[in-house]
């Protein structure tokens, strides 16, 4: 309501100033006056839409910091011999959803690793459900507080220093499934095109997403030289 206030205001007095300046110039007749009135109001929206196009960044991260920052945690540790880049290592997280009694986070969960790495990989997953959850009820595409099958399911893998992630979000119809996955196509187009936001933009480079049913399927694969990248300085 704010923007709309501030866009009356300087529509208002710009076409004041050009009321003024013909009327002071003499010879201009109330058509004339309104007509260049009109005009200018026209020109003037024209310049807040043209700039706003130019300023089409994500709103919000879904889910491309929280893998930059996967990978860097991830590394730190290796730097600490507690985990291995060469290594398999897999890292599952079933029917994520989250409680309406406390807001706490409630999934089925797998892995084989050591309590570090299993904690890093844990603490992703649910940041970014909560992420994706609460951009799905912002859109009434669903509830945050959802109940099955409305649920996030992620499967981590990491294999001679490549990276991959799938992310399956069920969501209620076939429809809402499509305009989510509209919304993170969008997502990542925008992450991909501001290449000042650095590690997010490779992410977004290296994901792909579709709808498939009900579901929204998520595939980001990072190879080996795309994590140097990320965990170089």
């Amino acid at each position: 309501m704010s923007n709309r206030k501030n866009y009356n205001s300087i529509v208002f007095l710009t076409t004041l100033s050009v009321y003024l300046g013909l009327v002071l110039v003499g010879g201009a007749t109330p058509s004339v006056l309104a007509q260049a009135a009109t005009t200018r109001d026209f020109n003037i929206k024209n310049e807040i839409v043209v700039e706003d196009d130019l300023d089409k960044k994500p709103d919000e991260d879904l889910f491309a910091a929280s893998l930059v920052e996967l990978v860097r945690n991830l590394d730190a540790l290796s730097n600490n011999k507690k985990f291995d880049w060469k290594a398999k290592s897999a890292f599952t997280i079933e029917d994520l959803g989250f409680c309406k009694s406390d807001d706490s986070p409630s999934y089925l969960g797998s892995s084989l690793l050591s309590q570090n790495v299993s904690d890093v990989f844990d603490k992703t997953g649910v940041a970014i459900g909560r992420k994706l959850f609460r951009k799905k009820s912002d859109f009434g595409l669903g509830e945050f507080y959802a109940d099955y099958p409305e649920t996030i399911n992620f499967n981590f893998l990491v294999d001679n220093k490549s990276f991959n992630l799938e992310t399956q979000i069920n969501l209620k119809t076939d429809e809402a499934a499509q305009s989510f996955a509209n919304l993170i196509s969008t997502y990542l187009s925008q992450t991909e095109s501001f290449s000042k936001r650095g590690g997010t933009k490779i992410v977004a480079e290296n994901t792909k997403s579709k709808a498939d049913g009900t579901k929204v399927l998520l595939v980001t694969h990072l190879p080996r030289a795309s994590i140097d990248a990320l965990t170089a300085g």
